[in-house]
Formats: C-alpha cells, structure tokens, sequence
C-alpha cells in the first residue's frame, strides 16, 4: 500500500504582505506542469489542414416516440467527426512526436518553394495579387476550392447531340461489358456534350432513379481491350510495326515498343485501379454522407476520367505513382475541387479560373484559430520545463521520469511551433473561387498530375490530407532530406530518454526494460526512414511493375515495435512517479515564482 504524505506549512503573521512558494513541491504539481506541456506538445501543435466542410443542417428527428419535440443532430455528428479525425493526428503526434516535426519541416519547405514559384508566376503575367508564405501555407493546407455549382455552359452546343452514357443506368454503370469495338470518345465533341452544368447533370441522374455513386462505377475494358490513342499530332514521328519497316529501322522501333510496353503497363495498372474503387473511407471507415457537405460526383466530370485512364500515356504521371495519380484524378469527379497551390496555378494557366484568388494576410488570420501570442506563450511553458530540468542537473536534485519524456516532447514541439509560425491553424472553411467553365480530359489529367502524394493515407476529394508532399519541384532531394531529418529527430527524441540509463527503477526488470526501449526508440528511425525513401524512389520509377508490398510490411513492423516501446516509457514515466527519491520533491530555487502552468 501507497503511503500518502501530507505537507503541513506554518502561517505566517498577519503583518507579512509578501509570502514566497515553498520549498518542496508535490506529486499532482509535478503531473500538472508535464501535463501541460504534453498538451502543448501534442494538442495545441496540430495545424491541422483544412477539414471537410460538412453539413451543419440535416433533416429534422423525433426526440421521443409519442412527442412533439425535433432537433437536428446534424451539427452534432459533423462536430463528432471532426473530433475524432483531430483524435487520430493526437494519438499519433502523442506516440511519434518527430514525425510531426519532420512534416512541419516539409510543410515550411513546400509552402516557401511554393511561394516563390506563384511570386514567379505572378510578377511573370503582370498580376497585382498578394500571395506571401501564409497564403502558400494555406492552399497546400487545402484552404481554396473552385466550385463547378454556377460554371457556365457554351452557348455553342451541336445541333443533334449525341446523348451522355447513362453513369447509373445499372448497378455497375454503363454496361456489363466493354463492345469489342470500342473507340476512345472524340476530345472536342465530348466536351460540347459535357459542358452542361454540374448541378443539371447530377440532377438528372438523380432524377433517373440510379443507385448512389459508390454502387454506380462505370467498368473499364480490360487490359486488352484497352483503346488507344485516335492519332498523334503533327510533330510526333508516326509508329509503324516491324512488319511495315524497311531493315535497318528496327532500333527506333525497339524504343518506341518499350515506350508502348510502358504506357500498356500503366493504362493496366489504373485501369486495375478504378476496377478496385469504391466509396471513400477514412481509414477503414466510410466518410459519411453529413461530412461531405455541399460535394456531390458529377457524371461528366466522371466520364472525363474515364477516359482519360483509358487513353492515359506512362508520360501523364509525372514523379507519381499509378496510386498517387489515380487517387488525384478520381479527386476531380465532384463539383467542387479542393486544390494545393501547384494545382492552383494550374487551374489558373489552363483557363479553369479567371483569376487568382485576392485575399489578403488578415482575411487569412481572420479565419485561423491561434494568433502569435498563442504560440509564445507555448513557447514559454516549454522553456520553462527545459530551463527547470536543466537546473535541477545543475544542483544534482532528482528529475522524475515523466520529466525526461516530457523535455522529448518539448524538443519537437519547439521545431514544430518553429516551423509553424506563418500557418494558420485550425481553419475551418475555405475560400471559394468559381470556376469559368466546365474541365475537358487534359483539365483532369495536367491537375491529377500537379496533385500531392499521400504518405500513409488515401486521397479524398473532400480534403487534403496532412501526409501529403506537394509538387512543388522535380527534384528528389527534399523528400529523401524530409525522411531523413524525421528520423534525425526521432533519434534526438529516443537520445534524451537515456539520462535515465542508470536511474533507480523498482526493480531491475523494469530497468533492463527501459534500456531496451530506449534502444528501440533509437534504432527504429532510420530504417524506417530508407524503407520509405526506397519504396518512394521505386514506386516513382517503377509506376506499374512495383507494389512494394515487402518494403511497407517490413515498416510496419519496424514502426509496430516502434509503438510498444514507446508505450512502455509513457507507462513507466508515469508509475515510476510513486516511488521517486525524497530530493525529487525539492522544488527548484528560481523557479516557483517564474509564470507557469502546473
């Protein structure tokens, strides 16, 4: 049984005005301030981007059975759901806190390399449009939308169109089958037949009694049966097969069939792809209907897509892998679009939105949640943690274990605050910008491109997610530096735990057992660090032909073993505070006084 001591402190006189701290402090003050800058460190971090805009009104439910009362439970599902996502970013900063410090790293850089590159692009078309590091900081947190909603139609439409396939004619989509005769639709012609409307062709689907858009995948050909291109442009050299060359022309051939293999491989591997798709799922969840607001698929835009997987050349998917560029096309399928900056340039070069987006630095600010005083004040609990441990090694008094862990913490937290300091955080809506017409096939295929490359998680439509990496230039290096430094700062993260290498445990079983995890925690990063630059090289050279699927069960044994041993340290920090040596509870001279939580 635990004892319980009781601190008695004498009163002092009434004639005192001024009375200092005492000199000891107690267990719950100790819990208090590393839990403080625990919350600081793993909470009050996130910038999360910018989540799905859901709906805040739904239909009306009956509060009891026989009664007259209604609400709306709507607010409180959404509210619900957005809890639990920034739940999951929590858990994962609380048990790997350097990979928060390694994105915020990516994130600095990205958001700079993509402010320079609109600065460019700007000062290059004669624009008078502000666009600093937090309007950077922004679009790649997903924070500008084009919305299709009022996109015009072309008054010049054919006399004798021909009719859109029916998207949800049948539970499957078009038809069960693909005819043997199947001919890629003609560019210009399919987008006089598209440019209805967003709205119009969904309603009309809707109208048309077809089943929802998950159940409502329109099949692909098979391999095989995949259609080719109708014809190449002037300047391409016409291919010609072995049988129709004169002899001596057979090396061009062999580099145009490898060029053919490629692009066969790659129409295979996304055509395989789309096969597999179904509804979007957060984690292994279905993203429920309340959550995807205002989005809805519009079947043109899906047939675009279609196409442009079945025409689709090993050119069109730039640095990405099959995936990443599938995952980014399907994201273009619904009437609002949520784009990063480079797609947003794109949009804007492709004529899909008049003008770039004139907001200024305060309307951002105005919408972000946490302000520079926030930050600092952040800032000042977590020196203050570090400034009392360090003086507490000064004096030779004993440190408790969740203190050690709870400087590791503070050490990413102040990169990631750092890093952080431009972006706005916990923003809630987007800027809307209204699209001028409706996208064509080479639309869908050049913003795909330009799209961002998730780490862990899928692609959704209706946000963009905080793993990605954005296509801010063509060079490798800052995503081989990225996971890199991410396992640089999971290695000076575990390094700090081994201050209390030779502490007092309650018994040495405990002790062996730190020690280990404190070598696990130093050993697991840069594996898993090459694993993830090597599956990220091969995945981009190899597009079609690699899965990885060896390279990512390995990291996740790595990044499983990762996880028990960081779970053993928080457990341990924690139990190990009722059997502390007695100078642990001297209170630290100078710092009683100093403004703290805790």
């Amino acid at each position: 049984m635990l004892d319980f001591f009781n601190l008695q402190c004498t009163t002092p006189p009434d004639s005192v005005g001024l009375v200092a701290e005492p000199n000891v402090r107690g267990t719950l003050s100790i819990v208090w301030s590393c839990l403080a800058v625990l919350l600081l460190c793993t909470w009050a971090v996130l910038h999360e981007c910018v989540p799905v805009e859901g709906k805040n009104k739904g239909p009306p439910v009956r509060l009891w059975a026989f009664g007259w009362r209604f609400f709306d439970p709507t607010p409180i599902f959404l509210g619900t759901y957005l809890f639990l996502c920034k739940t999951s970013s929590f858990l994962i900063a609380f048990f790997a806190p350097e990979l928060f410090a390694g994105k915020a790293m990516g994130s600095f850089y990205f958001a700079l390399q993509g402010a320079k590159e609109m600065k460019k692009y700007i000062e290059g078309k004669g624009f008078e449009v502000e666009w600093s590091l937090r309007h950077a900081f922004l679009a790649n947190m997903g924070g500008w939308a084009i919305d299709f909603d009022a996109c015009p139609t072309e008054k010049q439409i054919s006399s004798d169109p021909e009719p859109l396939p029916d998207l949800e004619s049948s539970p499957r989509g078009l038809t069960s089958s693909t005819p043997e005769n199947f001919e890629p639709h003609n560019t210009e012609k399919e987008h006089r037949q598209t440019s209805q409307s967003p709205p119009a062709a969904a309603a009309a689907a809707n109208e048309s009694g077809g089943t929802p858009f998950s159940d409502a995948i329109s099949p692909l050909p098979t391999p095989h049966q995949v259609p080719q291109p109708e014809a190449q442009s002037a300047e391409a050299p016409l291919h010609v097969s072995k049988r129709q060359q004169p002899d001596g022309q057979n090396e061009s051939t062999s580099i145009q069939e490898g060029e053919d293999a490629a692009t066969e491989a790659v129409r295979e591997r996304l055509v395989s792809l789309r096969r597999e798709y179904r509804e979007e799922r957060w984690f292994i969840f279905p993203i429920p209907k309340f959550a995807k607001g205002n989005w809805e698929p519009v079947p043109a835009h899906l047939e675009q897509i279609d196409k442009a997987l079945q025409a689709a050349k090993d050119a069109d998917l730039g640095r990405q892998s099959a995936r990443t560029y599938f995952e980014n096309i399907m994201a273009l399928r619904g009437n609002i679009w949520i784009v990063d900056g480079a797609q947003l340039q794109c949009a804007h070069e492709r004529g899909i939105i008049a003008e770039l987006p004139r907001v200024t630095e305060q309307e951002i600010m105005d919408k972000s949640k946490g302000d520079w005083i926030t930050k600092l004040f952040a800032l000042v609990q977590v020196f203050w943690l570090w400034a009392q441990v360090g003086r507490r090694i000064a004096l030779g008094l004993a440190i408790t274990q969740l203190e050690i862990m709870t400087v590791a913490f503070a050490v990413c937290s102040g990169i990631t605050y750092f890093m952080y300091w431009s972006k706005p955080k916990d923003v809630s809506s987007r800027f809307r910008i209204k699209a001028t017409r409706p996208p064509t096939q080479e639309d869908m295929i050049e913003m795909a491109k330009k799209g961002p490359s998730s780490v862990y998680f899928r692609r959704v439509p209706l946000s963009i997610g905080n793993d990605c990496f954005h296509n801010v230039t063509e060079a490798k290096t800052p995503y081989i530096v990225g996971a890199l430094a991410t396992a640089c700062f999971g290695i000076v993260f575990a390094t700090i735990h081994f201050m209390c290498w030779n502490w007092e445990f309650l018994s040495e079983t405990e002790k062996l057992l730190w020690r280990v995890s404190c070598v696990l925690l130093v050993a697991c990063p840069l594996p898993v660090a090459f694993l993830m630059i090597a599956h990220w090289l091969l995945r981009t050279e190899y597009p079609t032909g690699y899965h990885g699927e060896l390279f990512v069960a390995a990291r996740r044994v790595i990044e499983g073993t990762y996880v028990v041993a960081r779970l053993f340290i928080v457990v341990e920090s924690c139990r190990s505070l009722w059997y502390q040596p007695s100078d642990a509870f001297a209170a630290t001279p100078g710092f009683s006084s100093v403004p703290h939580i805790g």
